[in-house]
């Protein structure tokens, strides 16, 4: 089967963006370079609109209209796939597929080893990189983790590796469960977490230390009273998936209404995450394990 390909000419921050356009569309798989991608669909299944919506994408976004059609021969695409992903350094952090070569360069950092599959959290994406240099600061031996939405489980490998007493994470999409596992179980921390594939409504505990979400503004704005509800107070509630320019200011505002102050924050590019420090109203707090 013939494929077709579309290369973009795009800078590497807005990337993702234009991804997700392209996969509602239908491609299948993606080479990411430092100023393009290349976009890859079966050939009967390309769809006609595709050129003319990306170069309006590209229009309103201020970048130079470049892209280009070609219609390629069958070759290996998991190999090329796999040669495009690179370790990433994020903090204390290098992330890298099992098939990559740690070198001298990465001395001193924690390892985490994701192979990456149809879930989110690679380390290549500017979200994830900010969640992970927050976690050796807020997470604290013996802490109880909530990762919500955890895509490959990176930040809940992450969190036990600095010491966490367990995660329990959850995604409400079936595909990550069999990377979820394997990802736990190449980074020996299998041990201490548990995988729920459910949305908020399948956590009944409470008492976490830390919840971790890196997902999107309106899915966070939506979780925002069960965050209250499960993190206990003085515990520390980490956001991302967010935009600076339009995200920045609503999730503050709902945080504060619901009894969070602002702790830190950064930024990477264009994206933003914040950490929120659950006040202490001296509510009477419930563990993590359902027990007062």
């Amino acid at each position: 089967m013939n494929y077709v390909s579309l290369t973009v000419s795009v800078p590497s921050e807005e990337q993702d963006l234009l991804i997700a356009e392209l996969i509602t569309l239908g491609f299948e798989s993606f080479l990411q370079e430092n100023d393009h991608i290349q976009a890859f669909v079966s050939k009967d299944q390309y769809p006609a609109e595709a050129a003319n919506m990306v170069l309006d994408w590209l229009a309103h976004h201020g970048y130079p209209q470049q892209v280009s059609l070609d219609e390629i021969e069958p070759r290996n695409w998991n190999a090329q796939w796999e040669a495009s992903i690179r370790p990433v350094v994020a903090g204390s952090f290098v992330i890298a597929p099992t098939w990559s070569t740690i070198g001298k360069e990465y001395v001193g950092k924690t390892i985490i080893r994701i192979d990456p599959k149809m879930s989110f959290g690679t380390g290549h994406h500017q979200s994830t990189r900010l969640v992970l240099g927050f976690l050796p600061k807020f997470v604290r031996p013996n802490d109880r983790v909530l990762d919500a939405g955890t895509g490959t489980g990176v930040l809940g490998i992450a969190a036990l590796k600095l010491g966490a007493l367990h995660a329990l994470v959850f995604d409400d999409d079936p595909w990550v469960e069999e990377n979820v596992q394997e990802n736990f179980l190449l980074n020996h921390v299998e041990y201490a977490y548990e995988l729920r594939i459910c949305g908020m409504e399948g956590i009944y505990e409470r008492g976490f230390d830390v919840i971790i979400a890196n997902i999107q503004r309106n899915v966070l704005l939506e979780m925002m009273p069960d965050f209250r509800e499960k993190i206990k107070p003085d515990g520390f509630l980490i956001l991302a998936g967010l935009l600076m320019a339009s995200d920045r200011t609503p999730i503050i505002a709902s945080a504060a209404a619901h009894g969070f102050t602002l702790e830190d924050e950064a930024t990477e590019d264009e994206w933003w995450s914040g950490v929120f420090l659950r006040i202490n109203t001296h509510e009477k707090g419930v563990s993590a394990n359902g027990t007062n």
